[in-house]
Formats: C-alpha cells, sequence, structure tokens
C-alpha cells in the first residue's frame, strides 16, 4: 500500500485504536465481559474498514452481532448503522452476509485471536 504523509498519520492513529481495541477484546474475553467485548469487535471493525480491511471488518461485525449486545450513547449507534452501510456497499449483501455469517460462528476465544492476527497483519502493511 502506497501512503502520503498525512494518509500514514491517520493509518498509524488508526493501527493504534485497533491494538488497543484488540487488547482490549482479549481482557474481556478473559473476564468473560461480553458487552464491553462487544464494543471492542464493533471499534475494530470500524477501524479495519478505515484501513481497507473490509473482509475482516465483516468478519468481526457478524461476531459482535452474534453476541447480542447493543446499546450505548447514540453516535455510537450512528458509527455503527453507517459501518454496515460502508461494508455492503464495499463488498455487496452476498458477501456481507457470508462473512458475518463466518464470524457469527467463532467462539469469544476465536475472535480475539482472530483479531490479533488481523492487527498484525495490519500493523505489518502500515509499517512495511
Amino acid at each position: 500500500m502506497s501512503w502520503g504523509r498525512a494518509a500514514l498519520r491517520h493509518a498509524l492513529g488508526t493501527v493504534v485504536a485497533l491494538t488497543a481495541l484488540s487488547d482490549a477484546l482479549d481482557v474481556s474475553r478473559q473476564i468473560g465481559d461480553l458487552a464491553n467485548g462487544c464494543a471492542s469487535l464493533y471499534g475494530a471493525a470500524v477501524a479495519l474498514s478505515h484501513l481497507d480491511g473490509f473482509e475482516s471488518a465483516a468478519v468481526l461485525t457478524g461476531k459482535a452481532e452474534s453476541l447480542g449486545v447493543r446499546g450505548g450513547p447514540e453516535w455510537i449507534e450512528e458509527l455503527v448503522a453507517a459501518h454496515y452501510d460502508t461494508l455492503r456497499e464495499q463488498l455487496g449483501d452476498p458477501t456481507f452476509d457470508e462473512l458475518a455469517a463466518r464470524g457469527a460462528a467463532l467462539g469469544f476465544t476465536e475472535a480475539a485471536r482472530y483479531l490479533r492476527s488481523e492487527t498484525e497483519r495490519v500493523v505489518g502493511d502500515v509499517e512495511g
């Protein structure tokens, strides 16, 4: 991926956020906190979308939806709704639905490992 200066700064900030969300999901998994785990999944999915990781974002969105935990401030609900629109536009409905179903089938531990793997991949892409 080729980065301009401003884009690189934005990408690095997004990678920092993605790394923090991956860490937060791992802690949520360890203590069985589904509510914060769900928020971490949604946040990571949005971050991945900003880095053009639409397929990974759809997988994580599917897992977040499968947890059945929703809520929070109105701006978060609006962010998630816009995120859905972006994923469906970028991937198409059938592909999004397939990837989201794959994510929904992941266990909580598998989802945390998946996010960690995707985070490491993205960090390598941005640094490389």
